[in-house]
């Protein structure tokens, strides 16, 4: 029997993703030859995976390969010749790699009659928009460790960040876990893929089929989101009126500098303020640690440059960083960064949105932190 390798090389992402280290059933791969499937799982999830077979699988057994070692023959050879646990290239160079057998009992992929269903279009801006929210999901066992899809928007909610993104189909409301997220950043697919999920006997499963691949992901409950994230009263914490409209890459030049410079610092809390030098408006990034550093970046506009004068606000030199890298990567030239004095957040859109009485669709919202001076 031979397998065709290589519609199954872009899927060792996926499989680094859900291993785990250490435990072997985790940390190999199920070759079930009888059915055509290379399987791989850990505690919450199985992803199936359909293989290209050529030649008689008659008597040919089902077993485990350590995972490493199988995607490295992958990646090496567009064709494996199988002999029971035998692995042979096209020119005769043969590999017996560590393998066992295991009792195990797959779930049923098949069975998902009443389940509510979403369809994911992996276009280049969800695509974009998921690695984004990576960022942004806080992980582990909490109600904000999710991504959240309501209606025609995706979001991130946590204590201390906001995230939200367009999402094309309307009229849903679901969410994905932090490490079901992690699994669709790894995929390597442009297309439409169907999504199916339910809450069963205090579980949360998630079915996604997407191209020649299966996934099954459980976790212990659905969480939900514990505001509403549309409402004016939300919205009043962040949407604020005053507002500084900030070129992206000149910007991100000087923080990215300060990050370089601060690379070995203990403190990388920034100070943020205002001024006016001979006409031109700036803001001036302060460091105060064992060094002190002062560094300013024009700005293009203010919303009343009298409200700012003399006003500021810390917040982490990697949190702004990484919120104005989101806007570069989508090319947006400027960005409109809301402040008021005493709120808990400063707000980042696209500047474009000044042109208009609506809120961005995709934004970033950021807390500030205390003065650690005092």
């Amino acid at each position: 029997m031979k397998i065709l390798t290589t519609n199954l090389r872009s899927y060792k992402k996926i499989f680094d993703a859900t291993k785990r280290t250490g435990i072997q059933l985790y940390d190999s791969i199920f070759l079930d030859f009888s059915n055509g499937y290379l399987v791989f799982m850990n505690e919450t999830s199985v992803v199936k995976i359909q293989m290209q077979l050529e030649g008689e699988k008659e008597g040919q057994e089902n077993f485990f390969v350590d995972g490493q070692k199988f995607f490295f023959l992958l990646n090496s050879y567009d064709v494996l010749k199988v002999e029971g646990r035998k692995f042979s290239s096209p020119e005769g160079n043969s590999f017996v790699l560590p393998t066992f057998n295991e009792d195990i009992e797959l779930p049923d992929f098949e069975e998902q009659s009443r389940w509510k269903e979403a369809e994911l279009d992996f276009t280049k801006e969800f695509i974009l928009n998921l690695k984004t929210a990576m960022d942004y999901i806080e992980p582990g066992e909490t109600e904000f460790s999710s991504l959240f899809f309501e209606n025609d928007k995706m979001l991130t909610l946590s204590k201390t960040k906001f995230f939200q993104a367009p999402f094309g189909s309307a009229n849903n409301s679901f969410n994905l876990p932090f490490n079901f997220v992690k699994i669709l950043n790894n995929l390597n697919f442009n297309g439409k893929g169907i999504l199916k999920y339910k809450s069963k006997n205090d579980a949360f499963i998630i079915y996604l089929k997407v191209d020649n691949m299966e996934i099954l992901f459980s976790t212990n409950s659905a969480n939900s989101l514990p505001v509403d994230p549309t409402s004016d009263e939300f919205r009043e914490g962040f949407f604020h009126e005053n507002w500084v409209k900030i070129p992206v890459s000149s910007t991100l030049e000087s923080i990215r500098f300060l990050s370089s410079l601060l690379n070995d610092s203990p403190s990388s809390h920034v100070n943020v303020t205002f001024l006016e030098e001979n006409g031109k408006f700036y803001i001036e990034l302060s460091i105060h640690n064992e060094s002190n550093i002062l560094y300013k970046s024009e700005v293009e506009s203010f919303s009343d440059f009298s409200y700012f004068e003399d006003k500021g606000f810390w917040i982490s030199l990697d949190n702004i960083k990484k919120a104005l890298v989101n806007f570069e990567i989508r090319d947006v030239p400027s960005v409109v960064l809301r402040y008021e004095e005493n709120a808990p957040a400063v707000y980042f859109a696209d500047a474009k949105e000044l042109d208009s009485d609506e809120v961005e669709d995709f934004f970033i919202v950021q807390t500030l932190l205390e003065d650690p001076t005092e």
